[in-house]
């Protein structure tokens, strides 16, 4: 098991990392068999071809706002960084935006965008082959308290309302990024160490009704699930699009607890939560430290050191 629902993130934002190709050789020699890319990039694409490589390929935020004004732009984008490598590679799902806040400049073009580019997979006659979303944080969610009272923020209930409609409509599931991590070390959270690594005993644990939280993954992706049931008429799936523990670069940021999380978080996943009890498909964020990662904290990530040796043993290769 593992490489059937575990994938990782691969990102480009390192001085020293080893080429695409070598990556994709590295995925193929771990048995890691999904990937997520943040951005098109031709030299990335190539070496997927005819890899077995599923793929979740992003739409940068800076790029949303001309794809959701113009449908031949985002026609054009389809066509030049999904059409042009169908016949090899193995696409999954379009991220339209990763993580848009309502401050952000593209947070009003995120659906719109979505729309003209599903609309030009359609019309390219790719929708049984691609699906198309958009990767949000547990920031878009107001105070989390207990899952079962988690809602989306005021100023965000509008733009979620749109794309849950949208998605249940085409059947993609929503992407979203869920970091413990981040959760643990915020100052106004009270959340234990053992409860972010999947390693709480029971005085630890939360309790939400008629359920159990053992760990903070499960209580956060419940959140959203909770979040996104009070507004959607049908089940929508959510597939965990980033999560992962850093190993230098902040609190409770060390190799022992990279190694505790990761590995109790392939394992985790497989049996799913107290509220959606079945697989999570989940994306391990990073394949490497990357040193012009724009978030100091977010460039030490790395699950191999850029010489792709494995940086803890006892996560790969996936079974």
């Amino acid at each position: 098991m593992g490489s059937e629902y575990i994938g990782v993130c691969y990102g480009l934002d390192g001085t020293d990392l080893p080429t695409p190709q070598d990556v994709i050789d590295l995925c193929n020699s771990n048995n890691i068999r999904k990937m997520r890319i943040y951005k098109p990039n031709e030299d990335v694409m190539k070496p997927l071809g005819d890899s077995g490589i599923v793929l979740i390929l992003g739409v940068p935020n800076e790029e949303i706002e001309a794809l959701a004004k113009k449908s031949s732009d985002a026609r054009k984008w389809v066509q030049d960084n999904v059409q042009k490598y169908i016949r090899n590679v193995n696409f999954s799902y379009i991220a339209v935006g990763n993580r848009v806040l309502p401050s952000d400049q593209a947070f009003q073009s995120v659906f719109p965008a979505m729309k003209n580019i599903n609309d030009a997979i359609i019309s390219l006659g790719l929708e049984n082959r691609v699906k198309v979303s958009t990767a949000i944080d547990t920031r878009i969610l107001g105070e989390l308290k207990l899952p079962s009272q988690a809602t989306f923020r005021d100023d965000a209930i509008n733009y979620m309302e749109q794309i849950i409609k949208f998605l249940v409509e085409t059947g993609a599931p929503l992407l979203a990024n869920v970091h413990p991590y981040f959760a643990r070390v915020n100052p106004s959270n009270k959340f234990s160490l053992d409860f972010a690594l999947f390693t709480a005993k029971s005085p630890d644990f939360i309790y939400d009704g008629c359920l159990t939280y053992t760990n903070l993954f499960d209580f956060m992706l419940d959140g959203i699930y909770c979040a996104v049931e009070k507004l959607a008429s049908r089940r929508l799936e959510i597939v965990v699009s980033e999560t992962g523990w850093p190993s230098t670069g902040g609190p409770d940021a060390n190799i022992s607890n990279a190694k505790t999380y990761n590995t109790k978080l392939i394992r985790h996943v497989q049996s799913g939560t107290p509220r959606r009890p079945k697989t999570i498909e989940t994306y391990l964020f990073a394949m490497f430290d990357e040193n012009q990662a724009p978030n100091a904290i977010d460039k030490n990530f790395g699950l191999f050191f850029t010489d792709k040796r494995p940086k803890y043993p006892g996560i790969f290769p996936l079974n």
